[in-house]
């Protein structure tokens, strides 16, 4: 393994700092542009702007400047934040101390602190004043700490990661806790004096509070997750969505990453073929795979739609390979990333040359060159078709140690973007941490709570080579709801192969997909056209073979629609429509799917009505929503009987609520 000094880690903790999950009400639900200081700047205005500072800057000239440089520093501060940009926030809140501790002194040479203590019997809230005063210099000091340590782990946890110096990262997280704690009880006092002085507070001023404890509770969680003695493994898939399964792209390579205690230890490149083929167990894999592979393993376990069950499918068989067991080596977590998420860092960090490769990797050329490379360079008739991986990989870390300060803010910013579009997910056995990781968006666990109505569409490469990479895909669902609350639906998908003019045969031969149309459970199939109407394939029968359980609980669901030639499966919570759909290269297909929820949605005035669609990782579908209103009914937010939402890329989970208005 490469030598690691000096190799700095992409500072992306500061998650640990938001907890509040905002959902619209209109659209657009995870909104996951790294919210670090949201719930600050929401407490700032409850306990800062909107308390009565104002009333001790009028208290006369020599506080009035100090006062209004207070107001300055916490907005820039908070804005500073906002924008991760930490060493800003630092300077503000100390210029906001400063100025806080200069209103104090005024007030107590002028005598201030004095006459309120003198008017208590008069006025008797005034007394609390001085106190408040102090209070507030403490809230603002505890932002100071927290954004100096902030601004600390951003510029330096990647060095202190991958140098042995793994227990600062320790010391800080206990720190910026400590400051939590503190920023939450004086939240709770700051907020009792608004209320003294009958200054409202906001709504979710409640809500802020309890995510704050919970703030608290997480980050003592990672924290002790991080500093429990002993090795902890964690694997990152590499998944390729040229090769596209159901949690976003086959899984050909891997990561081994190992820390202890926050430094990290070592890194492995795998294949994934090499763990796989350490496996003892014989295990029958999923139906649609059956005629690609007799045995399922890591490299197919990602087969679930819902990311916990197939995260937790890949570490089973990786833990269950020789290769580790023989070591007593197990892995706790994983972080699925998609080629995208590999693209910005090349965009950020630049070119990497590799003269014995003869190649210059480039964000424009990465997939183009490693995918030849793994298909039918030199390393792969030698036997080692993944060996150009495990070059590139120190080599991107050697470049991302050097990255300045913009350049990390600007990766931290696209890798926000990635969580948004599902090209990151994550999962851990540790449940309150995969809590936190589901709430934060990385899950990609399928949305479970109730809903009138839901739609997720999600692809399977079934022996369609890497055509997936040149697949443009449009969907478009267009709803009707009648008087009696069924909603009829109409889908429309829309698949253009656009690797033709290619020369290599992964990439133009014709795009073959397993296709799974995810719907409420009470949905019924009325018309369908476009689909390839296969019969599929009979069972594999292998009496010595294990049957996984989850796949088999689905499987166990399936009734053959011979009317439509596809089947009907339950999973998840939801009703899935499987069929088999076959794109040449250089045409375009489409899909037209009517289907009918029957008794499923109550219509009234002023009755709420969720739709929620969740996109596949990995695939990147325009998507268009047009819902209709029961007769004798408008809908409030569009203020017509028909709502529309579009997007050319939408976010991982769209949840759209609106509300019937009668006319």
């Amino acid at each position: 393994m490469r030598e690691l000094k000096d190799i700095l880690h992409p500072k992306i903790k500061h998650k640990i700092l938001s907890p509040i999950k905002i959902e619209p009400t209109r659209h657009a639900s995870t909104n996951h542009s790294f919210k670090i200081a949201k719930w600050t700047i929401t407490i700032i205005i409850i306990t800062v702007v909107s308390f009565y500072v104002i009333k001790i800057i009028n208290v006369g000239k020599s506080t009035k400047s100090s006062g209004v440089l207070f107001i300055e520093r916490i907005k820039e501060g908070t804005t500073a934040l906002q924008n991760l940009n930490t060493l800003k926030a630092t300077n503000a809140f100390m210029g906001a101390s400063s100025a806080l501790i200069d209103i104090k002194k005024s007030s107590e040479t002028t005598g201030i602190a004095t006459i309120l203590n003198l008017g208590e019997n008069l006025i008797p809230k005034l007394k609390d004043l001085p106190l408040a005063l102090n209070d507030l210099i403490a809230f603002t000091a505890n932002l100071f700490s927290l954004s100096q340590n902030l601004d600390a782990l951003k510029s330096q946890a990647y060095h202190m990661a991958f140098n042995g110096e793994g227990f600062k990262i320790i010391k800080s997280l206990r720190t910026l806790n400590v400051n939590i704690a503190a920023i939450s009880e004086l939240s709770k006092k700051l907020s009792a004096y608004a209320l003294n002085f009958k200054i409202p507070l906001p709504e979710n001023y409640l809500a802020l509070t309890v995510n704050l404890h919970k703030t608290e509770n997480i980050l003592k969680s990672i924290t002790d997750y991080l500093s429990t003695p002993g090795a902890k493994h964690l694997a990152i898939l590499l998944q390729n969505p040229s090769e596209i399964r159901p949690s976003g792209g086959f899984l050909g390579s891997f990561i081994a990453l190992d820390i202890q205690d926050a430094s990290i230890t070592g890194i492995d490149v795998k294949d994934i073929y090499d763990v796989d083929g350490q496996l003892e167990n014989k295990v029958i894999p999923p139906r649609p795979l059956q005629a690609l592979t007799a045995r399922w393993g890591a490299r197919d376990a990602n087969w679930f739609f819902d990311f916990p069950t197939s995260a937790n499918k890949v570490l089973s068989f990786l833990n269950s390979s020789k290769i580790y067991t023989e070591r007593n080596y197990s892995f706790s977590a994983t972080i699925a990333i998609n080629v995208p998420v590999i693209l910005d860092v090349l965009e950020i960090i630049g070119t990497i040359e590799l003269p014995d490769y003869k190649l210059s990797i480039t964000k424009d050329n990465f997939l183009e060159n490693v995918q030849r490379e793994v298909e039918s360079g030199q390393d792969n008739k030698n036997g080692h078709p993944k060996k150009i991986l495990g070059v590139l990989a120190p080599l991107i870390l050697e470049k991302l140690a050097k990255l300045n300060d913009q350049a990390k803010l600007n990766l931290i910013k696209k890798l926000g973007n990635r969580i948004t579009n599902k090209d990151i997910t994550a999962y851990f056995e540790d449940r309150t941490l995969e809590t936190y990781i589901q709430n934060e968006g990385l899950g990609g666990e399928i949305y479970s709570a109730d809903s009138d109505d839901y739609l997720a569409l999600v692809n399977a490469n079934i022996g369609g080579g890497k055509t997936d990479a040149f697949m443009k895909e449009k969907i478009a669902l267009d709803s009707f709801i009648s008087s009696d609350g069924k909603i009829y639906n109409t889908l429309n998908i829309e698949r253009e192969h656009l690797g033709s003019k290619r020369v290599e045969k992964w990439y133009k031969s014709p795009n073959k997909i397993f296709l799974q149309i995810f719907t409420p459970e009470n949905s019924n199939m009325l018309s369908l056209a476009g689909h390839d109407a296969k019969i599929p394939d009979p069972e594999i029968r292998r009496p010595t073979y294990e049957r996984d359980p989850d796949l088999e609980a689905i499987e166990n669901t399936r009734m053959w629609l011979d009317e439509y030639k596809i089947e009907k499966m339950s999973q998840f919570g939801k009703n899935t429509f499987a069929l088999y759909w076959t794109v040449p290269a250089g045409k375009k297909e489409i899909l037209e799917a009517k289907y009918l929820l029957n008794n499923h949605f109550t219509v009234g005035d002023l009755v709420n009505y969720r739709f929620v669609y969740e996109k596949q990782s990995g695939v990147p579908a325009s998507f268009t929503y047009r819902v209709e209103a029961p007769p004798g009914f408008i809908w409030q937010e569009s203020k017509t009987s028909k709502f529309e939402f579009k997007s050319e890329s939408p976010e991982s989970r769209i949840i759209l609520d609106l509300t019937l208005k009668k006319i």
